[in-house]
C-alpha cells in the first residue's frame, strides 16, 4: 500500500477530516491494483470498499458523492499525487492616488450544498485563478469543511509541496455563478 497523503496532512487540516475518509483512502489503495485495470486515468469516489461514482469529470463525482452525503476518498486512478502550484502574495491596495481605477466586485461564496454563504463587497477579482484560497474562518463561516474533499499537495513557487486539502465551493460575481 502507498503511503497516505492523509498522514502528510498538518495537524489542523487532519482534524478536518472524518474517519471514515481516512478508511475509505486505505480501502482505495488497497483496491486500487484492480482500479487502475478498469479506471485508468479516470475520477472515482471510493465508500466502503466499492466505488460509488465515476467519470472523466470531477464535478460529476463529487456531486454524487454530495448527494449521498459520505466521506468517500476521490481520486483520479493512476494519478493520485495531484500537485498544485501557486504564488500567494497578500498585500494591501492604496486608493487615495490611483490613476487607474481598480475594479472591485461582489462576491458571494458559498460551500458545496449552497446552504451556506458570505458576501464580500470590495473583491479585487482576479479572473485567470484556477484555485481559490480562503483564510480558514471564512471556510468555517460558510460551512465548507462538510462538502466532499480531495487530498492533493500544495507547491508554492520555490518551496516544497504540501499536503493539503481541497474542497468544493461555489463563487457567485455580481450576481453570476
Amino acid at each position: 500500500m502507498k503511503k497516505l497523503l492523509s498522514n502528510e496532512l498538518p495537524q489542523e487540516l487532519m482534524e478536518l477530516l472524518h474517519p471514515d475518509f481516512i478508511t475509505n483512502e486505505k480501502e482505495y489503495w488497497n483496491a486500487r491494483e484492480i482500479l487502475m485495470k478498469e479506471y485508468p486515468g479516470r475520477w472515482l469516489a471510493f465508500h466502503k470498499g466499492k466505488v460509488i461514482a465515476v467519470s472523466d469529470n470531477i464535478f460529476e463525482v463529487t456531486k454524487v458523492v454530495g448527494k449521498i452525503g459520505c466521506h468517500a476518498f476521490i481520486t483520479k486512478v493512476g494519478e493520485e499525487d495531484l500537485e498544485f502550484k501557486v504564488r500567494r502574495m497578500e498585500f494591501g491596495y492604496r486608493t487615495e492616488d490611483i490613476f487607474i481605477p481598480i475594479p472591485q466586485a461582489q462576491v458571494a461564496y458559498q460551500n458545496f450544498d449552497k446552504t451556506a454563504s458570505k458576501i464580500f463587497f470590495d473583491v479585487i477579482p482576479d479572473t485567470g485563478a484556477d484555485i481559490c484560497l480562503l483564510p480558514m474562518s471564512e471556510c468555517q463561516a460558510i460551512h465548507l469543511f462538510y462538502s466532499p474533499c480531495i487530498t492533493y499537495r500544495l507547491r508554492g513557487i520555490g518551496a516544497p509541496a504540501i499536503a493539503n486539502l481541497l474542497f468544493q465551493g461555489y463563487v457567485e460575481i455580481n450576481g453570476f455563478s
